[in-house]
């Protein structure tokens, strides 16, 4: 099957010290040699591009503008601001990632005591959680160095 990536997004509790569960998922990580990589991204530290959808029938007058690589668009669709912060992250504001090699090292993570310890205090510290597993297909591979 190939690679299998873990990804949970999360929203923290509101009083939760997120750099100390952060400093326990990379302790955790560090450890378990199933875990191929380890990528932790928050809604702080995103780069946010404005672009604007808009319907087919209405780009005659889209103000694209790219001097000096700044980018001007449209950030309405039908009337609705489809850039809201909130609606684009429904209040989820962190993104856990973990690749694994194989779905048998995912199942290994997952089930190892290690990960339950530090599983049972992460989910503690959440509000709301998804969490979703799947195998990964490149579509594009990365250049050659």
């Amino acid at each position: 099957m190939g690679e299998v990536k873990h990804l949970c997004l999360v929203k923290f509790k509101e009083g939760v010290v997120v750099e100390d569960v952060l400093k326990g998922m990379t302790d955790l990580v560090a450890q378990m040699d199933m875990v191929k990589s380890f990528e932790c991204y928050s809604a702080s530290t995103h780069i946010h591009i404005d672009v604007q959808l808009v319907a087919e029938d209405d780009m005659s007058d889209l103000p694209f503008v790219f001097p000096s690589l700044k980018l001007s668009v449209y950030s309405t669709f039908r009337g609705q601001d489809v850039l809201n912060q909130e609606m684009l992250t429904q209040g989820f504001t962190h993104v856990f990632s973990l690749t694994f090699a194989s779905a048998d090292d995912l199942t290994s993570y997952m089930g190892h005591e290690k990960h339950s310890e530090v599983a049972a205090t992460f989910m503690a510290a959440l509000e709301k959680v998804v969490v979703i597993d799947f195998p990964v297909v490149i579509t594009k591979p990365p250049p050659s160095a």
